[in-house]
């Protein structure tokens, strides 16, 4: 007896599942489609979902390099966080984005006693430091603040802190914006050598000198500082240490106000001329805006 075969169904089936592939990424959005894109590219556990947001943790400026070229490529957007966040990536602002997570660069990297200056991850918490570099006789004075973060978080908010010294007695006359203005302040970015960055354009560079006994050369220090992470992601960072018997003198650190809708105040002003200096650093940057300015 012949058995009867369904060929017309099998091959409408065989069909079917051939065309269900591109089907499938028809339908996928381009962040579902970067997704992918890292999954292929890079180890596992480097992608993980905080919050529900795709997060990308690099372990090098390398990887971070690499994972910011093909977003450049996919015109995938981006966000640079650590921990302690001063914006926390949730909310509208970050439906479509993929964050970059320093959480994976929190190492001492080096510690020279002899030029008074360590090396240290993006992602190693600032307040830690002091703990750590004592025993050589060494002191990061802006590491005295409590600030929560991270070191590369501290650099991009433009961590500073008024010094109260014990010799200054205000004015009764002044206002106490005047104040502020006349009191001894110390900030992050004086202490800045060297970043190693990966650009927003997919290249690992190092701004800077290479070392704390250089003089002159162009420090960038103060252009990253206070760029809320729109200028690169900071993988490592070298800086100015003194000598622990200077502890006394930092004993009453006053840490200065972080505020980021300050910061937007001054670069989205149209008419305003630090607005026009940050954009046009910007565009030297970053000219696609793959890192967006978050505005919530």
């Amino acid at each position: 007896m012949n058995k009867w075969i369904p060929w017309g169904w099998i091959l409408r089936l065989m069909v079917l599942f051939h065309r269900l592939p591109s089907v499938y990424c028809a339908t996928m959005t381009a962040i579902d489609k970067f997704i992918s894109v890292i999954t292929d590219n890079f180890p596992d556990d480097s992608l993980t979902y905080q919050k529900g947001i795709p997060t990308f943790h690099p372990d090098n400026v390398s990887d971070a390099a690499k994972l910011i070229s093909m977003a450049s490529e996919h015109g995938q957007k981006l966000f640079i966080t650590g921990f302690g966040n001063n914006i926390d990536p949730i909310g509208d602002d970050f439906t479509n984005l993929i964050v970059l997570r320093t959480d994976f660069l929190g190492q001492m990297i080096d510690v020279n006693e002899s030029e008074l200056s360590i090396v240290v991850g993006a992602g190693f918490p600032l307040r830690e430091i002091n703990a750590k570099i004592e025993s050589a006789g060494l002191l990061l004075p802006i590491g005295e603040l409590s600030y929560v973060g991270s070191v590369g978080g501290a650099i991009s908010v433009g961590l500073g802190a008024y010094l109260n010294t014990t010799h200054w007695e205000p004015n009764a006359k002044l206002n106490i914006n005047a104040k502020e203005k006349f009191e001894p302040q110390i900030s992050i970015e004086r202490y800045v050598l060297r970043l190693d960055v990966a650009t927003p354009t997919g290249e690992t560079k190092s701004f800077g000198v290479p070392s704390a006994k250089q003089l002159g050369g162009e420090n960038f220090g103060h252009i990253f500082s206070s760029s809320w992470g729109l200028f690169g992601f900071i993988a490592s960072v070298k800086l100015r240490v003194a000598p622990i018997s200077a502890k006394g003198e930092y004993q009453d650190l006053r840490q200065r106000e972080i505020s980021h809708g300050k910061f937007l105040e001054i670069t989205t002003g149209a008419e305003n001329a630090k607005a026009q200096y940050f954009s046009q650093l910007r565009q030297k940057f970053d000219p696609q805006e793959l890192f967006p300015i978050i505005t919530n």
